[in-house]
């Protein structure tokens, strides 16, 4: 999944004086089932959803964990009624720590001795869902989600195979009438974990979720993974920004040639976005004049890979990032702005004798293709764009190499382009839906000759920098 971290920027270019912020999203985790659906940011979590799949997703740990001193936590949540997991694996790839939540909400712990019942569990609305008495009549007619908690595990001695996993919890709490009073506030309880470590336990790596769990809901939230030393956070990953996939309409309805898009973290860097056609599109704060960097590659490259940058527009979250273009298409890297209106010339329709204004596009080409560079399927492509609100202007490099357009690196943007507050990834090809007016007018579907399968494009590394910028004339 990603990783956010804010950190102050200064730089100083061409005559202005630039401070800002830059953000980072990063894709740690690594999908090892290939059939868990994601979701990436909802909510401020990764969701993962082993609905007929199970769940198996890890990711390495920044530091690894040799000492006392160290430890990991997970902040959780769970659909009830379903098994879950955590396991802790060492350099050499062997289980060290594995934790289970059976299906009525005990944590477990599986050791070299046999699985060790904790007196720790699950809660919803602060009652211990463990406990029949308390768990409300919902249960038994509707899924519901657990309370989030907080999973520890810490005071690793790697002699004895001794550690200690705690929970923090909303705790229900009774007033002094001894009536309901609602939440009470977070608790945390710990048990020491004897012996608990399993195989060779030298060290720790990677941590892994699964479930092994299919049935229908088998739903688990991440919403936080930190790393400790000495009590000191060492490493926080959260998930604030929510890429969201453009549903795909029903067949008759307007942009019915749009299919949907799945997302996956694969090797621990990549953000897979699998569709035939299909948007996703992240929102984040306004920014007027700013960069962007990343790394892209895509499975074919005759087919479109495209990533847009724009305005949100909640009513048209296919369409709200058309402003600047970066493709992969037809075996060339294309650029392309929106139009300005500069760029019309009046033209004479015949069929309803009036005028009407199209794009001259001798004078402003649809695409800049990008020259001297190699197109290759999963070839690994680094893009930076910068762009500008108040200069109307933007500009692209690819592999470190400006894009030339009319013989200047600068683009003009359209008058209406006000920042960048949407991302969009577009990959696909329009045509590779039937729509109903195909249907209808029956005709056969043109299949573009190796194009039999949906497109997977791949994104990672993203850095996107927030320019607060004061100009200032030079002195002579």
């Amino acid at each position: 999944m990603f990783a956010l971290c804010i950190i102050g920027l200064p730089v100083y270019l061409l005559g202005a004086s630039k401070a800002g912020t830059e953000m980072k999203l990063d894709f740690k985790w690594h999908d090892a089932n290939e059939g868990t659906h994601f979701e990436f940011g909802k909510n401020g979590s990764m969701i993962m959803d082993g609905t007929g799949t199970g769940i198996q997703c890890y990711r390495f740990l920044e530091e690894k964990i040799n000492s006392v001193d160290d430890s990991i936590a997970l902040d959780l949540r769970f659909v009830i009624k379903r098994e879950y997991g955590i396991r802790l694996y060492n350099s050499s790839d062997q289980v060290v720590v594995e934790c289970r939540i059976d299906r009525e909400g005990w944590l477990e712990v599986l050791t070299e001795s046999g699985v060790i019942q904790t007196g720790l569990y699950l809660t919803s609305g602060g009652h211990p869902i463990v406990d029949p008495r308390n768990r409300v009549h919902s249960d038994r007619w509707y899924a519901r989600e657990t309370d989030p908690i907080t999973i520890e595990f810490h005071d690793f001695d790697f002699e004895t195979g001794d550690f200690t996993l705690s929970v923090t919890q909303p705790s229900f709490r009774v007033d002094e009438s001894g009536r309901h009073g609602g939440i009470g506030g977070l608790l945390r309880r710990s048990e020491i974990i004897e012996s608990g470590m399993l195989n060779e336990h030298q060290d720790i790596n990677k941590v892994e979720l699964f479930s092994d769990s299919e049935y229908p809901g088998t739903i688990l939230f991440l919403r936080r993974f930190q790393q400790k030393r000495e009590n000191l956070i060492i490493y926080n990953e959260v998930f604030p920004v929510y890429w969201y996939r453009v549903p795909a309409p029903e067949i008759g309805y307007p942009r019915d040639n749009l299919a949907e898009s799945t997302l996956r973290p694969v090797d621990n860097q990549w953000l897979e976005v699998t569709t035939w056609y299909g948007w996703v599109t992240a929102v984040i704060d306004p920014i007027d004049e700013g960069e962007i960097e990343f790394e892209m590659m895509a499975s074919n490259v005759d087919v479109e890979a495209m990533i847009q940058l724009g305005s949100y527009q909640p009513e048209r979250a296919d369409l709200n990032s058309m402003e600047i273009n970066v493709t992969i298409l037809e075996n060339d890297f294309k650029v392309s702005m929106s139009s300005n209106e500069r760029d019309f010339v009046p033209v004479h329709n015949e069929v309803t004798d009036a005028e009407y204004y199209r794009r001259d596009f001798e004078k402003a080409p649809s695409w800049a293709v990008v020259e001297d560079i190699e197109i290759e399927d999963f070839q690994v492509y680094h893009v930076r764009i910068w762009w500008s609100n108040a200069l109307k202007l933007a500009r692209v490099w690819v592999d470190e190499k400006p894009v030339i357009n009319h013989g200047s690196h600068e683009f003009s943007l359209s008058n209406r382009f006000n920042g960048v507050s949407a991302i969009s990834l577009h990959p696909g090809w329009a045509g590779a839906r039937t729509t109903l007016n195909e249907i209808e007018a029956g005709e056969e579907r043109f299949v573009r000759a190796g194009y039999d399968e949906p497109q997977k494009s791949y994104w990672r590394n993203f850095r996107i920098k927030n320019y607060y910028t004061q100009r200032f004339l030079r002195a002579n």
